[in-house]
């Protein structure tokens, strides 16, 4: 299982640098730069979280400057993913909220797909977009493992509850559940949270 923690909007360059320790210390492995606030001092963001062992991923439109190696880059779901378009050996991650999507993207080049909704997402209470079926999430993780990145709502008990219910490999994403604590209610069971 890969840990891929992405910023949340509000965050400054300087609470981003005391995250890394704990990032780190929680076992991320990627983290994406998706707050704006980061943008302007992104090579120096890019050096500081390679020193905690993590893989920066860029948006794709950052992606383009020098600074780039070892990075990652990322597509977001409104955007058009072209695996030949990208320099070779890079990282590529893309977003989706479709199991048909996720499977074109990766059949496509993408090496991991975030897939949301799983679960109502904390980070954005008002999204209520139909939560990807757990048939679509079983099917997904069976043919992709660890390359299908669920996000959305989870927490440390609904990802073991989520590893119960798929059977199969996965990676996980998160914003609140690396970046706040307190805000996830794991009293809910998946049937509460799923309706």
């Amino acid at each position: 299982m890969k840990n891929f923690a992405i910023t949340p909007d509000e965050i400054s360059p300087v609470a981003l640098g005391r995250y890394l320790p704990v990032l780190k210390k929680n076992s991320v492995n990627y983290l994406y730069l998706r707050a704006q606030s980061l943008h302007a001092e992104i090579e120096q963001l890019v050096a500081l979280i390679r020193q905690h062992a993590i893989m920066p991923i860029l948006p794709r439109g950052l992606y383009q400057t020098p600074f780039t190696s070892g990075c990652g880059m990322h597509t977001r779901s409104h955007e058009r993913f072209d695996a030949g378009l990208h320099p070779p050996g890079v990282v590529q991650t893309a977003s989706c909220h479709r199991a048909e999507q996720a499977c074109t993207l990766l059949d496509n080049g993408a090496d991991y797909v975030l897939i949301s909704p799983v679960y109502r997402p904390f980070s954005k209470p008002e999204d209520r977009r139909p939560l990807i079926e757990i048939k679509a999430l079983r099917m997904l993780t069976r043919r992709y493992g660890e390359r299908i990145v669920l996000l959305g709502g989870l927490t440390p008990r609904r990802i073991d509850e989520m590893g119960t219910l798929l059977d199969a490999d996965f990676s996980v994403g998160g914003i609140s559940m690396f970046f706040t604590t307190g805000t996830t209610d794991d009293n809910d069971s998946p049937a509460d949270i799923r309706q």
